[in-house]
């Protein structure tokens, strides 16, 4: 890859693109495990999950700027909606990675767990976000990909509808409200 110029490169940019944009926009919640290091490509995926847990020993960074190049597929934006800009230019800019603890402290991962419980922990939360109703997740994550349009109050109510009429509403409500009965 290094003795190839930008014409060989540049063309095939659009399709690794897309296969982020696709993760990013998939109906289902996508959580990222990170055990070791999530550079480059690694952390891009970190940033189009919906979830992110590490274990203490993971590594986040965009080494791009050590190579000759920054970043793109627009990591760049994404990192800065999720760390702010200081922590994301202090990323892209020297290239150095952070440490989980960081991240953590960033707002780039949710949880750090010890090695040993990651599996189990990301286990956990897939199985959490399955019990709950698909619709209302795959609506509730919709809203935060609609969230900038123009329109979204009128995207917002019209969503809001079909929930409150899908009939996993009427059924979560009710076993929420037999809780409360007893």
């Amino acid at each position: 890859m290094a003795s190839q110029d930008a014409e060989a490169v540049v063309p095939g940019l659009p399709g690794i693109e897309a296969v982020f944009d696709t993760i990013e926009v998939c109906a289902k919640p996508v959580i990222a495990a990170v055990q070791g290091a999530a550079m480059g490509g690694g952390l891009l995926l970190t940033l189009v999950a919906d979830a992110c847990l590490a274990s203490e020993h993971a590594k986040f960074g965009a080494p791009e700027v050590k190579l000759g190049f920054f970043p793109n597929l627009c990591l760049i934006p994404r990192l800065e909606r999720l760390v702010g800009l200081r922590a994301a230019k202090q990323m892209v800019l020297t290239g150095e990675p952070v440490s989980a603890t960081t991240a953590l402290d960033w707002g780039l991962v949710d949880r750090v767990v010890p090695s040993k419980e990651l599996h189990a922990e990301v286990q956990t939360l897939a199985e959490q976000l399955a019990a709950l109703p698909p619709f209302a997740v795959q609506s509730a994550k919709a809203a935060f990909g609609a969230s900038h349009r123009a329109d979204f109050v009128k995207w917002e109510r019209h969503r809001f509808a079909e929930c409150w009429a899908h009939p996993e509403r009427a059924a979560a409500m009710e076993a929420f409200l037999a809780t409360r009965r007893k």
